[in-house]
């Protein structure tokens, strides 16, 4: 049965250099990791952002056609949404780089 293991005294052939930067541009070990913290911080000024432009123009409306609080609430709601399903596509992305 210890015939099936492999021997743990086998030494690994060595790495060409050539081969060694095929390998580290293949999986980016070059590249500077991008910092995930400025990501996340973007992502979420933009959300707040969006959502608060969204609101002001749903007050905005409510005031205008005397209907508040549904434009603004429907306008929040929607802003929401697609400003999380935005930041999650660009911290996703941006993570995938890393």
């Amino acid at each position: 049965m210890s015939e099936d293991l492999p021997d743990s005294t086998d030494k690994k052939r060595p790495v060409s250099e050539k081969e060694e930067k095929r390998l580290r541009e293949e999986y980016g070990l070059d590249n500077p990791p991008a910092n995930s913290l400025s990501t996340a911080a973007s992502a979420g000024v933009e959300f707040a952002g969006v959502v608060i432009v969204a609101v002001a123009i749903g007050w905005w409306l409510d005031r205008r056609f005397n209907s508040s609080p549904v434009l603004l609430l429907l306008l929040a709601l929607v802003s929401m949404a697609g400003g999380l399903y935005r930041m999650i596509r660009k911290v996703l992305r941006e993570g995938s780089k890393a």
